[in-house]
């Protein structure tokens, strides 16, 4: 059935993943970003979001960089894009918020912050899909 087939689909990338999460990252998010099609970045939206949930240390280390895919997916400069994602970005963003203490989300400014493992913050301005401040 097409059930057990995505079951055993997820689950082949998930023990792909945990032999090379740098790759199956990398991929996801240089597809979240690049991708043609709207709903190939959906569907790399929403592989990162059931690894975020499902097993989220494996991305403990890539927080920031699955932050910025995501906040670039919401760029009002790209036609049809923002309205197409909004729904699986918002999701992420609220997963990533729940997941991680080194994230947090202020919806009355708009503002996604990004704690790095090096000691840095970068705050995101949701509204125009930018990184606002960095601070040291």
């Amino acid at each position: 059935s097409m059930a057990s087939i995505n079951r055993g689909a997820k689950q082949a990338i998930f023990h792909i993943a945990i032999a090379n999460m740098p790759l199956v990252l990398g991929t996801l998010t240089y597809d979240t970003m690049h991708s043609k099609k709207i709903d190939e970045r959906i569907q790399c939206l929403t592989m990162i979001g059931y690894f975020i949930r499902k097993k989220p240390m494996l991305l403990y280390s890539s927080v920031n960089k699955v932050a910025e895919a995501v906040v670039k997916t919401l760029d009002p400069n790209v036609a049809h894009m923002r309205e197409s994602v909004l729904q699986s970005a918002t999701s992420i963003l609220h997963h990533l918020v729940k997941a991680y203490p080194c994230v947090d989300f202020s919806g009355s400014a708009q503002k996604l912050a990004v704690g790095t493992q090096e000691g840095a913050a970068v705050i995101y301005d949701l509204r125009t899909a930018t990184r606002s401040v960095v601070l040291e």
